[in-house]
This record gives C-alpha cells, sequence and structure tokens, in this order.
C-alpha cells in the first residue's frame, strides 16, 4: 500500500468513526405517534418553583398536549390559546430527553422551545419552556404508551 493510499484509508477510517461518534447522542423519531399531556405555568424559575404552585393551587396550572408523530413533527395544544402550533422534534441520548422547536408562530423575543426530560425509567416527563433560549416556565406531564 502507497503512503498516499494509507493516507486516504486513515483519512476516511477517521471521517466514519467522527460521524458515528457524532450521532450515538442521537435517538430516532418515535415509531408510532404518542402523546404526553400536562399542565404548565410560565414564570416559574425551577420545576420546584412549579410544583410548589402546582401544590398550593391545583387548578391555577394551564393542560397543554403534545402529539409526537413519527415523521418527526410534532402538534402542539394548549388550552389558553384558540389555535393548535406546530413544530419538530428530536430526541436525544437513549430517549431520555426530547427538544421541541415551535415553527408555526414564533414569540416576538425569539424561537420557542421545549425541553422534555423523563423522569428515571417511568412515562413521566418535565420540561422547560424556553424563549430565545431564556427559560420561561415549567410543565409536567404523562407519555401515554
Amino acid at each position: 500500500m502507497s503512503q498516499g493510499s494509507r493516507f486516504r484509508s486513515t483519512f476516511f477510517l477517521a471521517l466514519l468513526v467522527t460521524g458515528l461518534v457524532a450521532n450515538v447522542g442521537a435517538a430516532a423519531p418515535f415509531n408510532k405517534t404518542r402523546e404526553l399531556n400536562g399542565t404548565y405555568l410560565m414564570g416559574t424559575s425551577s420545576i420546584q418553583e412549579f410544583d410548589q404552585w402546582v401544590a398550593l393551587y391545583p387548578d391555577y396550572a394551564a393542560e397543554f398536549g403534545f402529539t409526537f408523530k413519527k415523521n418527526g413533527t410534532v402538534t402542539i395544544y394548549d388550552e389558553q390559546s384558540p389555535t393548535t402550533e406546530s413544530g419538530t422534534y428530536v430526541r436525544n441520548g437513549p430517549g431520555n430527553r426530547i427538544t421541541v422547536t415551535l415553527t408555526s408562530a414564533q414569540s416576538p423575543w425569539g424561537p420557542v422551545t421545549y425541553e422534555l426530560y423523563r423522569v428515571g425509567n417511568t412515562n413521566q416527563w418535565w420540561g422547560e419552556v424556553r424563549i430565545n433560549g431564556s427559560v420561561w416556565g415549567h410543565f409536567r406531564g404523562t407519555l401515554a404508551p
């Protein structure tokens, strides 16, 4: 094997390994439509503060729902809004985190994303509502099987 051929083989092997390592953290979209329903509050600084407000005023939190489709899109229902929003989602790691990006409507303050975190090995999730990268609220919900 010539020096140039050996270099090309090593270079392409390095590219292949780099590409595989970069994709280790990404998980595929759900293999069927999944629903996550729960409640949210805007203006909370942590999930603990959210829990305290819900404990004090159980009917104060608004209801929401995410419908995750297997093509990587999501529909978002919010009882406070007369319309349904849409977006895209990416599952991260072994499925313990989901990032939703709103695409149908944007806040005048910047892009809206939802970071969802799985609670242990359960169907319970908690999350953050982020506008332009800053946390504006929190939520908890249950992902149906």
